[in-house]
């Protein structure tokens, strides 16, 4: 999968006062900034979904943002990814998959968008059709705003709830 991978500086002050803020800032749900994040993605997804050629619509429905299970690998506290699902084949689910007149596993009729590659990038034969690139490349900034935008008021929040909790009297 081709990767386009933003990198948002200046937000070091920001980083550091979220690190200042008290434990209750960092939910089990990520926080604001995962809230934040996950809407950026959605916005990139949406206009991909939109970019996407349809022809039976499975590549369209397989379009998704997702957070990455373990962001610290690749060195963030939270991280999503835009792009198309993968279908895991078990041996179950082969057992049961459509075949063709041959015999064959039928991968299209089984919802699986092995082809997106081709879609996006071009093959010998075909031109490529991209879809995830400019979707990125039109909603980058818009999706930056909307971070920002969703991020301030995630910790205003916060704020305004770790305020109300510190001002209540202590039970004797």
């Amino acid at each position: 999968m081709a990767v386009e991978r933003v990198d948002v500086h200046g937000l070091s002050d920001l980083l550091n006062a979220m690190e200042a803020l008290p434990r209750e800032m960092v939910s089990k749900n990520g926080g604001p900034l995962r809230a934040a994040l996950a809407a950026a993605a959605r916005m990139i997804r949406d206009d991909a979904k939109k970019r996407v050629p349809v022809d039976s619509g499975t590549l369209q429905k397989n379009i998704v943002a997702a957070r990455v299970k373990r962001p610290e690998q690749v060195g963030a506290t939270e991280s999503y990814i835009v792009g198309v699902r993968k279908m895991r084949w078990s041996f179950r689910r082969k057992a049961k998959a459509q075949r063709t007149a041959s015999g064959k596993i039928d991968y299209r009729a089984s919802g699986d968008a092995f082809y997106w590659r081709f879609v996006e990038f071009g093959t010998a034969k075909k031109a490529s059709r991209p879809f995830l690139r400019p979707a990125f490349e039109a909603q980058k900034r818009a999706a930056l705003e909307v971070f920002k935008r969703q991020l301030a008021a995630g910790i205003r929040r916060i704020v305004k709830r770790v305020a109300k909790l510190r001002h209540l009297p202590r039970a004797a």
